[in-house]
């Protein structure tokens, strides 16, 4: 793929992945609001088992809020890495309350708020291991370093590898000092 369809393909899935963690972060949130207002009508286990949850779902909006700024601002693979993760946790925890399990003494219900949340957990760890697994190509480094004929100059990074190659670099091994003469 030549490299202005990779930068087209990164950028479009690098959005996407935005667009699946806001949106996911404001369906948190309103499952939060819509569970405030569930436990605040009723007075069963239920309602009082998600009322004691209730900071957990805004804890996990905001991380997925936080989200979208890895990849709105293109931060790296290790942030994509992360991210990947962090989606694969909520989804695995989703699962597992959905079964009868030690946390709650009973399996959580769904709801479509919960199964879409989940579904954009799921698109947004495979955007972010998509993105991860991807060869981008390198990014061209710029310096400046020193040059001894014009004092300073603007070189990349395969510049100054040539240069170094044709001009010797100092080292210990190739030097004398005045005391080793």
């Amino acid at each position: 793929m030549e490299k202005n369809k990779v930068n087209r393909l990164v950028a479009a899935l690098t959005g996407t992945a935005a667009g699946a963690a806001a949106l996911a972060g404001i369906l948190y949130f309103y499952l939060a609001s819509s569970v405030v207002s569930l436990a605040s009508s009723s007075h069963n286990q239920a309602a009082s088992i998600s009322q004691n949850g209730i900071f957990f779902i805004i804890g996990i909006g905001i991380v997925q809020l936080f989200w979208v700024a890895p990849f709105a601002g293109s931060w790296g693979k290790s942030w994509y890495s992360a991210a990947t993760g962090s989606a694969a946790s909520t989804i695995i925890l989703w699962i597992v309350l959905r079964g009868s399990n030690p946390l709650t003494g009973m399996g959580l219900g769904s709801n479509a708020i919960g199964i879409a949340t989940t579904i954009l957990e799921i698109i947004l760890a495979g955007l972010a291991g998509t993105l991860v697994g991807m060869k981008t190509p390198a990014r061209k480094e710029t310096q400046i370093v020193p040059s001894p004929e014009e004092g300073s100059a603007v070189v990349s990074s395969t510049e100054k590898a040539k240069t170094i190659e044709q001009n010797e670099v100092p080292t210990r091994a190739n030097t004398r000092t005045d005391t080793e003469a």
